[in-house]
């Protein structure tokens, strides 16, 4: 039998009742306080003091639904868990080893009469492009303290559709294979980039591209840059990078 690892914390202490439920071969536990939080849930309604009879005690206690998905039941559990804030175990979800077909999903919280959204299953994977956009800020400002120790007063970068990034400082241009300023993109990644800058329907992701280049990464007062649309290339021009009351 596989049993979820959880800790004493997440199970509650003292004289709380703990529920075990045992969900297609997989062994979960959780505070009854927990479940029956959400009364219009099978299992709240299940465990609700007034079913208290009804239901009974297993003879192992543990409560088995053995013709159910106990992989999709770990997002139940984390519903419960988290007082039905899914999108808090949502990332685990996404990134980690196990992939949930939507329809798969839908069966089993129909089934245990949770409420089930995919608007709000899905909300925290729309962190994702933020964090990359974040990354590739993070190396134009790795650009522009190059820049700033070797006293070039203008950098650049472009963004190819091919999937490569040129950057310059002054006169001297290289790739970031050579330079490894942008170790965190790949090609893939960089034509994500490219398709994000020229596409106007990601314009949140475009004002937070502005927004960080403006206000947080300014190495001087006198800072500017400017960005340029091509065929096939997206360009960031810096200039007066150096502020020479500093040298």
């Amino acid at each position: 039998m596989e049993k979820l690892s959880i800790s004493s914390e997440d199970v509650g202490t003292g004289d709380e009742p703990v529920v075990k439920l045992e969900v297609g071969g997989v062994l979960y536990t959780l505070p009854r306080a927990k479940i029956t939080a959400h009364p219009d849930t099978m299992l709240g309604t299940m465990f609700s003091a007034r079913n208290k009879a009804l239901v009974g005690t297993a003879a192992d206690g543990i409560h088995k639904f053995p013709d159910r998905n106990g992989k999709v039941f770990f997002l139940i559990h984390q519903y419960y868990q988290t007082d039905g804030n899914l999108p808090t175990a949502m990332l685990d979800i996404l990134t980690g080893p196990t992939r949930f077909d939507p329809e798969e999903l839908k069966a089993e919280f129909d089934f245990f009469q949770v409420p089930f959204s995919s608007s709000k299953l899905w909300s925290s994977a729309y962190f994702a492009p933020y964090l990359r956009m974040d990354a590739f800020v993070r190396s134009i400002g790795l650009l522009i303290h190059n820049a700033i120790i070797s006293c070039h007063d203008f950098a650049a970068v472009k963004v190819h559709s091919d999937g490569m990034i040129k950057a310059s400082l002054g006169d001297s241009q290289f790739t970031y294979h050579e330079s490894n300023l942008f170790p965190a993109m790949n090609p893939k990644d960089v034509k994500w980039l490219y398709r994000v800058f020229v596409d106007p329907r990601f314009k949140k992701l475009q004002a937070r591209f502005t927004n960080m280049m403006g206000k947080e990464l300014a190495p001087s007062s006198d800072f500017q840059w400017a960005f340029q649309l091509g065929f096939g290339v997206v360009s960031i021009h810096m200039s007066n990078i150096i502020d020479y009351n500093m040298l």
